[in-house]
């Protein structure tokens, strides 16, 4: 059995370069799992990129085929020249659609085989289950369906989290090209994709809805894994006037209104076309308006936060400190913020909350961005203290962030320069040494210290004191 894998590529060699570590590594892990499987060539076609993809795929990779079109004919015309390439000189029994930023599971190719292996996927689209990348179980697209009467484009669980009752094979109108596998006598019927009519968006849904017509089927098959980030595809607005102006004629976006009609018009009727089409660049230009007022807000408490933190904190007065701090988070009666504390704050929300009787010294950074800060009654924070509620993935190939609440409980004591991380507890009196990193949750009354902290020993104060602030301009 032969297979072709199709790699359109148009520039983005840092994405080629990672896409094709990735794919090589699952054929490796299937060669070793198989003395006598399925014959696998990859064909990479180059859309005349402008950087060296070229040259790093001839030299990383010598054993992939590379084919390169005449002229920037955009990916389902690249696609066409894979295929056409594919049948004529591999004689391939089934092509798949790959792209170059997708990531697949290693025991994909091994899953395949089982799956091409049953005579009941004959005439058979399969396409994978894609999530997002940087998220294990959030799903992108696990079949795609259309109701030609309304001309609704839909994907079923998108954004929604992956579970078991999710872990079944969805029948589907159509698939993109993610991990797509066609049987190559879906092309002998049908032909090829259109790249004329769609040269970029649409195409593949409308080989889907012929290759139906035809009689073929599809299904999305949970076991076939593959992520990809849908943060590289497609130009839209991203909140610029100029970008949507532009979006609305380019081939490589999915609001091109010529390529919108011409699709709605051949599946659907000429009235529900234009509906669709109107319903679709409505929601378009709504979502840039919003786009749009969000950033003007943003920018407007982004400058409130600015001026808060480079000038207002350091006002020689206890009064006016407090009262300017209260924009930002919930202080109690009779606590005082001193002089030179920083906030970060998340589009003007006040995610910290403060009890009474509680003294801020100088210098302390508390970080309201996502998680909350929620500090209890009577709690001492040192100078120069750091609370954290939002933090970056270390192992993550996005760099993404993660974030939890902070909780202080009454007659804690933090001691100077130290470091509380995201999701911390901290239960009632409690103690921090100074210089310490507290990565996770301390019992009432314990006493810790170092980096990371640990347990020293447990406090023995009955706690009986109300913190008093006597300073009027610290």
């Amino acid at each position: 059995m032969h297979i072709s894998i199709l790699i359109p590529v148009f520039n983005r060699i840092e994405i080629v370069k990672q896409g094709l570590n990735s794919l090589y590594q699952a054929l490796e892990y299937y060669n070793s799992h198989n003395a006598c499987g399925f014959k696998y060539d990859v064909i990479v076609i180059d859309d005349c990129s402008k950087d060296p993809v070229v040259d790093f795929v001839n030299a990383t990779y010598p054993s992939c085929i590379l084919l390169k079109s005449k002229k920037h004919a955009w990916m389902n015309a690249c696609l066409n020249i894979g295929m056409k390439y594919a049948e004529e000189v591999l004689n391939t029994d089934y092509a798949l659609l790959w792209t170059d930023d997708i990531d697949a599971r290693e025991d994909y190719f091994v899953i395949l085989e089982g799956l091409l292996a049953d005579e009941k996927y004959n005439r058979t689209i399969i396409a994978s289950k894609v999530y997002y990348a940087g998220f294990d179980n959030k799903i992108f697209f696990s079949g795609g369906l259309f109701n030609r009467k309304t001309g609704k484009i839909d994907l079923p669980n998108s954004n929604s989290t992956d579970h078991a009752e999710k872990h079944e094979i969805q029948h589907s109108d159509w698939a993109g090209n993610w991990g797509v596998v066609i049987p190559a006598e879906v092309f002998k019927a049908i032909n090829y994709f259109d790249e004329k009519a769609f040269p970029h968006y649409y195409g593949a849904i409308d080989f889907s809805l012929r290759a139906v017509n035809a009689g073929f089927s599809i299904i999305c098959h949970p076991s076939l894994k593959v992520w990809n980030d849908v943060r590289l595809t497609g130009l839209k607005h991203d909140g610029s006037i100029l970008k949507y102006f532009i979006s609305l004629f380019s081939n490589s976006s999915n609001y091109k209104i010529a390529t919108d009609f011409k699709f709605y018009k051949k599946y659907t009727s000429f009235t529900t076309a234009v509906k669709c089409v109107a319903r679709k660049q409505a929601s378009y230009l709504v979502s840039l308006l919003i786009s749009l007022m969000k950033t003007v807000a943003y920018y407007v408490l982004e400058l409130r936060l600015f001026l808060y933190n480079a000038f207002f904190n350091k006002i020689p007065s206890k009064f006016l400190r407090n009262n300017l701090s209260r924009c930002y988070m919930v202080l109690g009666k009779h606590s005082s913020i001193r002089s030179n504390c920083r906030i970060l704050n998340y589009f003007g929300r006040r995610q910290i909350v403060i009890g009474r009787n509680c003294i801020v010294n100088p210098n302390c950074l508390f970080d309201g961005r996502k998680g909350k800060i929620i500090i209890g009654n009577n709690v001492s924070i040192s100078s120069d203290v750091i609370i954290y509620t939002l933090q970056h993935k270390v192992d993550c190939d996005y760099f993404m962030t993660e974030y939890g609440n902070v909780e202080i409980g009454d007659n804690v004591w933090i001691g100077a320069r130290s470091v509380i991380l995201a999701g911390v507890k901290i239960g009632r009196g409690a103690v921090i040494a100074s210089n310490s990193v507290v990565t996770k949750d301390i019992p009432p009354m314990t006493m810790v210290g170092g980096i990371p902290a640990k347990p020293i020993r447990t406090r023995k104060s009955r706690l009986r004191y109300n913190l008093v602030d006597k300073h009027f301009f610290q």
